[in-house]
């Protein structure tokens, strides 16, 4: 059995200042920065309980959808860096099989971390790419070493995100590029729904993809973000946000995926709000 920790502070700010949005779901609101975070979770040594469960990584092989979905990801990172040298050098941390890096290579001098001992063997097998297998905490970098950091959909998961964000901005240099993509738990994305407003309490955090840690669980989001919260602990840890997009993740390559993520992209810029699956925060190191 899985030991669980009850937490007295903010994983994020550290504010001890929050309040419980449901004894059942054991979900709280930090009243510092905003964020919503599972209170009660597992003691996070145990955690990562088996970072080979949440992707079968073995098995897995990409396909052009896959690639596409990635490329467009890398365009996002590359618009913001000029092709001329020297090259600059970008970390991606919870790498996964590597996709990201191999297209990034082009342009970048890479380096990845990977929980997944799995994912670090597929990344060599199928791009040749050397992957660190562990933490960022644990990976050892110099302060100073990174012109861009990616996360893409790891930062939920991360046990203490304040103290990555603030080892992110040490390890990047001044004007350094950070990018973090993460599912939207803004209300906004359910408050037009009418099931909603008749749902109960633990309904309605579980409509903004907030639930319980259950025994066994391994896709665990211990962190929930909005917009302006994440807007928020960005600046708490010294970056400004340049950008507060959506994050493409559809896997169904055409022009009906591409219209749509053109018409979501708009309604954002337009009306400075997101309801939709997911937030891409792009910010540089000040």
């Amino acid at each position: 059995m899985v030991k669980r920790e009850t937490l007295a502070r903010c994983v994020c700010c550290g504010s001890d200042l929050f309040v419980s949005l449901s004894d059942t779901v054991k979900a709280a609101q930090c009243r510092g920065c905003g964020v919503i975070f599972n209170y009660e979770r597992p003691a996070w040594k145990d955690e990562p309980a088996d970072a080979d469960a949440y992707v079968e990584y073995d098995r897995f092989r990409p396909d052009h959808k896959w690639e596409k979905m990635w490329r467009f990801r890398y365009a996002r990172v590359q618009a913001l860096f000029p092709p001329t040298p020297p090259r600059p050098r970008l970390l991606d941390v919870g790498t996964g099989i590597g996709t990201f890096l191999a297209l990034a290579r082009e342009q970048f001098d890479v380096c990845g971390v990977e929980p997944s001992l799995a994912g670090v063997r597929k990344a060599r097998e199928l791009y040749g790419l050397e992957i660190i297998h562990g933490s960022l905490e644990d990976a050892g970098y110099p302060e100073k070493s990174f012109d861009a950091i990616t996360m893409w959909h790891v930062f939920e998961h991360l046990p203490y995100p304040g103290d990555t964000l603030g080892l992110c901005r040490r390890l990047l240099k001044q004007d350094g590029k950070l990018f973090i993509a993460v599912p939207n738990s803004s209300l906004c994305r359910v408050i037009l729904n009418p099931a909603y407003w008749c749902a109960g309490q633990d309904k309605r955090l579980a409509m903004r993809g907030v639930i319980p840690y259950e025994e066994g669980m391994v896709d665990l989001h211990v962190t929930h973000h909005a917009p302006r919260s994440l807007k928020k602990l960005l600046e708490r840890f010294g970056f400004q946000v340049m950008d507060l997009d959506l994050d493409k993740t559809s896997l169904n390559p055409g022009l009906k995926t591409d219209l749509k993520y053109v018409v979501r992209h708009h309604f954002i810029r337009l009306f400075g709000c997101n309801p939709f699956k997911t937030i891409l925060a792009v910010a540089r190191a000040v």
